[in-house]
């Protein structure tokens, strides 16, 4: 049975997060195509969880941005920069920049008859970071109507 979300409730997410700044105000389509979500993965709609701290740098990976799909990052990475210093440059930014972090949840699961290519295509360039631990967030918006549908949250 697939979990309800409402607006203004806690939730405990994981995964993938994105800083609000590169999703804010798009439509659901856009946000498909700027995290590389397949076309119609957000067709149910979406809930957006609001992350309520920054998490703890051991916490998080980095995955550059949505360009590269996790399945792919380690092929297109620069590999003259260890995968630690990135992690530790993009944290620098988290704490320099403060951006509030967004966990973008598609109530409709990916398509296990899909490829990984077909399910998490190349983005439009998000800065995507893996939050490898649950970490409590709130529901700050919910998204139905597809595919013009806007994320508002400011």
């Amino acid at each position: 049975m697939r979990q309800t979300y409402v607006k203004n409730t806690t939730c405990i997410v994981r995964g993938f997060i994105v800083p609000l700044e590169f999703i804010r105000g798009m439509s659901l389509m856009e946000i498909e195509r700027t995290l590389g979500l397949a076309v119609g993965r957000l067709d149910r709609g979406a809930a957006f969880a609001l992350l309520n701290a920054i998490p703890a740098e051991h916490e998080l990976e980095y995955f550059g941005d949505t360009r590269s799909p996790e399945h792919r990052f380690e092929q297109v990475r620069n590999k003259q920069i260890g995968r630690q210093e990135l992690n530790n440059a993009a944290y620098n930014y988290i704490q320099t920049a403060r951006p509030k972090l967004i966990k973008v949840i598609a109530i409709k699961d990916h398509n296990p008859m899909m490829t990984e290519d077909q399910n998490w295509p190349s983005g439009h360039g998000a800065m995507q970071y893996k939050l490898i631990v649950n970490k409590p967030a709130v529901i700050v918006d919910l998204v139905e109507s597809y595919p013009t549908g806007r994320f508002s949250y400011q």
